[in-house]
């Protein structure tokens, strides 16, 4: 592994960081590098990371129905979304993969019922903004791209490994408030 994509900086997300090589580099919205964030989480976590790349939204290209986004490699196998709300920075990522398109919504979709629903998160940062995030996602993942499927930020399967979800799953399981 040469590079990891980060959706955002809060710990639950960063813990496993520092097992990896130090030459290993970290690409996230510009907009993690807050204060308060690189106060609280840089420090302990990311001390040892070599290097890092940021992506810098502002007047990128908008892809419909959701906000703007990055081609991170230029080819389109993986687009980096500006999906802001849990925090300001949140990035979630489209990968074209040859079995088909994934969504990876890291905690701006944490839960099927949240997108479902379009609801806040009690940890979101930016409340207003999650809704209306989760909204655009939940449009995307519904209209622009059906046969997509999802990895949702907190969604674990039975065996505690990540819950794969297509279109069928929508409102196939009990909400949760």
């Amino acid at each position: 592994m040469k590079w990891v994509f980060m959706t955002h900086l809060h710990p639950d997300h960063t813990a496993g960081i520092p097992s990896l090589n130090s030459d290993i580099g970290l690409s996230f919205d510009e907009r993690e590098l807050t204060f308060p964030v690189r106060a609280t989480f840089y420090g302990s976590h990311m001390k040892d990371i070599d290097e890092f790349q940021v992506f810098k939204f502002e007047s990128r290209k908008v892809m419909e129905p959701v906000n703007e986004v990055i081609d991170a490699f230029g080819d389109g196998s993986l687009i980096a979304i500006s999906t802001p709300g849990h925090t300001i920075g949140h990035t979630s990522y489209l990968v074209n993969a040859m079995e088909g398109p994934i969504l990876v919504t890291g905690d701006a979709a944490p839960f099927m019922w949240m997108l479902e629903q379009a609801s806040p998160n009690a940890i979101d940062v930016y409340q207003e903004l999650a809704i209306e995030t989760r909204k655009k996602l939940s449009a995307f993942f519904l209209e622009a791209y059906p046969q997509m499927r999802l990895y949702l930020g907190h969604d674990l399967g039975h065996d505690r490994e990540p819950h794969v979800h297509s279109r069928a799953d929508l409102h196939s399981h009990p909400h949760h408030h």
